[in-house]
């Protein structure tokens, strides 16, 4: 029996961790990939200690670097054992106006956001449709769906993010592979670092009704994957209120996208 091969990146916190245990629980050969070498390395002690038996690879790698995809990409080489699964998971957030954030910081948000998912997405991919076997799971945001005010360019990368996603599936489609390719499109996510990073601790985001578990976004994202389903919004309401928002004048849109961003 084949045993799937699952390169996760930020695969060491937040909701790489978890989707890490889903793929585990299944009995996935794991591929975690971050650029925090001790958190990583304490995951995947841990996950060994949860999952007996399981086979857990780690990469210590900073995204953000141009170069880093095609790093990746020759590790996995080296172990001989094609990656079955890639779950584009990395990434970070900026916040304010985006005449006063800074731009360093921003150019690396594209680059890992952005321009590291797409590269991985086009060394990993090719093997997967030639085999029609495998897959890939794009974490994109519910920010895709209209412009964010604060969070201008975040919001762009995951437009990008969603936009690149379910193209490439349809592709994929006319040339008769059947793979799943997933975009992931949670609200704000609470006990995951992206807030601290972005700026956003105190961000009622993370606490009101739109919130919502990184326990529930894995399963969700899980379940979605080995459904074979396009895309997924991980709370059910939402799903109601971007069907609403699309019949929306956009300006009625950026009031309350930033409405609920105020902190």
């Amino acid at each position: 029996m084949h045993t799937e091969t699952v390169l996760i990146t930020g695969g060491c916190s937040g909701l790489g961790r978890e989707l890490a245990r889903h793929f585990a629980r299944a009995g996935a050969r794991l591929i975690l990939v971050s650029e925090d070498a001790d958190r990583l390395s304490q995951t995947a002690t841990n996950l060994r200690t949860e999952f007996d038996g399981l086979e857990v690879l780690t990469f210590h790698q900073d995204l953000t670097q141009p170069e880093a995809p095609q790093r990746v990409w020759a590790f996995t080489e080296e172990q001989a054992r094609p990656v079955d699964v890639l779950v584009n998971n990395a990434g970070f957030g900026t916040f304010g106006y985006f005449t006063e954030i800074d731009a360093g910081r921003e150019a690396a948000m594209i680059q890992l956001n952005v321009l590291a998912l797409h590269q991985l997405t086009r060394l990993y991919l090719p093997r997967m449709v030639a085999a029609n076997a495998g897959g890939v799971i794009n974490i994109s945001s519910i920010s895709a769906y209209q412009p964010v005010p604060t969070m201008a360019t975040y919001g762009a990368t995951k437009a990008f993010v969603l936009q690149l996603t379910r193209a490439i599936r349809a592709e994929l489609r006319e040339q008769g592979c059947t793979i799943p390719v997933l975009a992931v499109c949670p609200t704000g996510i609470r006990d995951t670092p992206f807030k601290e990073a972005a700026g956003m601790s105190r961000n009622p985001l993370f606490k009101n009704w739109m919130s919502v578990t990184v326990e529930k976004v894995a399963f969700d994202a899980y379940r979605s994957f080995r459904h074979n389903e396009e895309f997924v919004i991980p709370v059910r309401r939402l799903h109601y209120l971007n069907s609403l928002v699309r019949r929306l004048p956009s300006r009625w849109v950026m009031y309350f996208a930033r409405q609920t961003l105020k902190q």
